[in-house]
């Protein structure tokens, strides 16, 4: 009864459950008394070790602990680990066979390399293996337990008493077998739990590194993809059992779309088309197919009969909530999150690319347009929106493509050549897309390079006033007094001829004398161009905007605008949410 029991509890933990288990386990654990068996004693610290675990995988997959001041989910799981690791080894060292002898697998030992931290090492260290009775059958002492004890069901007292007074009767060969099988199970079972106990540890630290990008620039995104692909050479071969297989997939799907995002984000900002679109579709296909696995699972466990009225009942509470089973998971919906700004970010950064893609199979600038406002967020209708309403002259995100691999459309099958200039320095991204951005892309790289030292971090926005004399030549006609503008300014730059501080003067034009003669008027104003550049990426893209007037330094409106658009495409808005503190809503 009680593998059957253990059974339904690892389904709950697969199909995230936790709710019920601690009532579950409640109803199962026995009263202890000074008479009370070993094996009740260890029953109950185990049911208990499932309770706790129930508890804080409710944590883990809200991410409440990453808003809690003072977070201990990591040392939470430890300590259950030591609990079950100590239990394993009390079973090891109370257990032996002539020929089936049970061993512990190598993660148990102490120089394990998967051991957590120091602390579970201690634990490990200060238990006492008992001296090993006689290799004939499998024998308990009055102060020890087996595995295979707790397949029955907790006794009585007074069974309790009676089963000490009686002699304890030889075992057949089969009686044998059939305990190191179920002695097996348990064993096994409680040894890989522990494995995925280690698992979520190196995990809750993957997380708390993300959340550390929000305050520390210098942080490589790199550092944490290394650290992701080597989690899954603790568990990969070490997972088998029957009972922790969806486990198992839970924590594949977890790791595989989490490591891919990450990759995918940075091959976007290096602004490599090919390897970052095939890592979101790949992102994309596991995030369904998890939702669909899960899905499956949580509709077979919706029909699962428990033989306990507990099981049951949870059975049944479980099939009431089957439609909102997915808000416990908030690590698919914030993975799903963000995939969706990755793909944003890469349909902004690979504007140009995808809209040839788009008119080469047959499609317009409107269709493209109608594909990326389904973005969330959409860069581009923001960007855009915010340049009509502002009088944006000129927005622009620019690449730094010097000593890097760059290709216009974002790949290349042949060896890349190496740019300079005006070429080193090209437009992601531009606005207006109807007019030449080439009139205002020396000034700005010009900017970037005399002040490179000022853009060196995400957010440091410089700020530049350009203020020149214009002149703009017309022609007055003498007799009517009308005039005629022939458009020539010594500033080619910009164009536009509103301004202040105008003067004029008048020169007698050829055929003077004549009633009809005509004068030139050259009239000379200030031209303000006021430019906002900050850098996105840590090394790699630029933001810049261009006012042609006057605009302040600290001016809110721009400087929030240029805030909000970068931390977005930085992913901390996405990342922060894993620290909100209404994860339950």
């Amino acid at each position: 009864m009680n593998k059957e029991f253990l059974s339904s509890i690892y389904n709950h933990l697969s199909c995230l459950n936790f709710s019920v288990l601690p009532k579950m386990v409640k109803q199962k654990q026995t009263s202890i008394t000074s008479n009370s068996s070993p094996s009740d004693i260890v029953w109950n610290k185990f049911l208990q070790s499932f309770s706790n675990v129930s508890n804080c995988e409710f944590s883990y997959y809200k991410f409440t602990y990453l808003s809690m001041k003072t977070n201990n989910l990591q040392d939470s799981y430890v300590n259950i680990l030591n609990e079950l690791r100590i239990i394993c080894n009390l079973n090891k060292s109370n257990t032996t066979t002539s020929s089936n002898t049970i061993t512990s697998p190598t993660f148990l030992n102490n120089n394990s390399p998967t051991s957590p931290t120091t602390s579970t090492t201690t634990t490990t260290n200060t238990i006492t293996k008992t001296t090993t009775p006689s290799p004939t059958t499998p024998t308990k002492n009055t102060s020890s337990f087996t595995f295979a004890s707790l397949l029955r069901s907790p006794t009585s007292q007074q069974n309790q008493q009676q089963q000490q007074q009686q002699q304890p009767k030889p075992l057949t060969q089969q009686q044998i077998d059939d305990q190191n099988s179920e002695n097996s199970f348990f064993l096994t079972l409680v040894q890989q739990t522990c494995v995925i106990l280690q698992v979520r540890v190196e995990m809750i630290g993957i997380y708390q590194s993300l959340l550390q990008l929000l305050i520390n620039q210098d942080l490589n995104i790199e550092t944490i993809e290394n650290a992701l692909d080597l989690i899954p050479t603790i568990y990969k071969d070490k997972i088998t059992h029957p009972l922790l297989i969806q486990i198992k997939t839970n924590i594949n799907y977890e790791i595989s779309i989490l490591k891919n995002l990450l990759k995918a984000h940075t091959f976007v900002s290096k602004h490599e088309f090919k390897d970052s679109i095939l890592l979101l579709y790949k992102s994309k296909m596991e995030l369904d197919q998890w939702r669909e696995t899960e899905n499956g699972l949580h509709s077979t466990g919706s029909t699962h009969k428990h033989s306990s009225s507990s099981s049951s009942s949870s059975s049944n509470h479980h099939h009431h909530h089957h439609n909102d089973r997915w808000t416990s998971n908030h690590i698919h919906q914030w993975l799903s999150m963000f995939h969706n700004s990755i793909l944003s970010k890469s349909t902004l950064y690979f504007h140009f690319p995808l809209l040839n893609v788009e008119e080469e199979i047959g499609g317009t600038s409107s269709s493209f347009k109608e594909i990326y406002q389904k973005n969330s967020p959409d860069y581009i209708s923001i960007i855009e929106n915010f340049c009509t309403k502002n009088g944006v002259l000129f927005f622009g995100l620019i690449f730094e493509a010097k000593n890097r691999n760059y290709n216009k459309i974002g790949y290349s099958f042949i060896e890349p050549e190496s740019v300079s200039g005006i070429g080193a320095f090209p437009l992601l991204f531009y606005y207006p897309l109807d007019k030449s951005p080439m009139q205002h892309l020396p000034n700005i790289i010009g900017l970037i390079m005399q002040n490179y030292q000022s853009l060196e971090r995400p957010n440091d926005i410089l700020y530049y006033l350009d203020c020149r004399k214009v002149k703009d030549i017309g022609f007055r006609n003498n007799e009517s007094g009308s005039s005629t503008n022939n458009g020539g300014s010594t500033n080619s730059g910009f164009g536009g001829s509103s301004g202040n501080n105008s003067n004029s003067s008048y020169n007698s034009g050829v055929g003077g004398g004549s009633s009809s003669s005509s004068f030139r008027v050259v009239t000379t104003y200030d031209e303000y161009i006021t430019y906002f550049i900050s850098r996105v990426e840590q090394q790699g893209v630029l933001v810049s905007i261009i006012f042609k007037d006057i605009k302040k330094q600290k001016d809110q409106h721009i400087n929030e605008f240029l805030k909000l658009l970068i931390n977005s495409l930085r992913m901390n808005d996405v990342i922060s949410i894993l620290r909100q503190k209404d994860q339950s809503k």
